[in-house]
């Protein structure tokens, strides 16, 4: 059975319709999928999307929080990084099933030593969104590179389909 995340990136590679871009954690107008985006950033120098769930908690892929690294919270461009009090691994995840493309479960949360700034608003999490059907739309967003073998990017969202 596929991982829910590789089925839908490759939904999404395989879509016609072109990615929107973010900038400022701001998406085109009426979204406001960007406002509860953060980047996590490693001592590695690697780079991955979390979403804000309230003030202090972030969710985000267990792969992401590897524990050879340390990590902090970027909230916006040119903000200050914040420390991260706790971070917390599913006790199902297996690296080894992730390298290999089996299922895992591949989430975490992180706790902030502090809130995040007011321009950051938790995702809107409801009943009505607490699964993924074959055919719902859905939007998928996060932070990424903008040319293949570059180093910086920007924020980007795949279009509700």
């Amino acid at each position: 059975m596929p991982r829910p995340a590789a089925l839908g990136l490759s939904l999404f590679l395989c879509a016609p319709v072109p990615a929107a871009a973010m900038v400022g954690n701001a998406g085109p107008a009426g979204d406001t999928i960007g406002r509860s985006l953060v980047m996590i950033v490693s001592s590695r120098a690697n780079v991955c999307t979390g979403t804000a769930l309230t003030r202090d908690l972030v969710l985000t892929a267990a792969h992401c929080v590897a524990p050879a690294a340390s990590y902090a919270i970027l909230p916006a461009k040119g903000a200050p990084v914040m420390t991260i009090k706790t971070i917390s691994v599913h006790p199902r995840y297996d690296p080894q099933s992730f390298a290999a493309n089996r299922a895992t479960a591949d989430v975490a949360l992180i706790k902030l030593a502090a809130k995040l700034p007011e321009s950051i608003a938790p995702a809107s999490l409801s009943a009505a969104n607490a699964s993924v059907a074959v055919g719902d739309r859905f939007v998928v967003a996060g932070f990424g590179v903008t040319a293949l073998g570059a180093i910086t990017g920007s924020a980007w969202r795949a279009p509700r389909r």
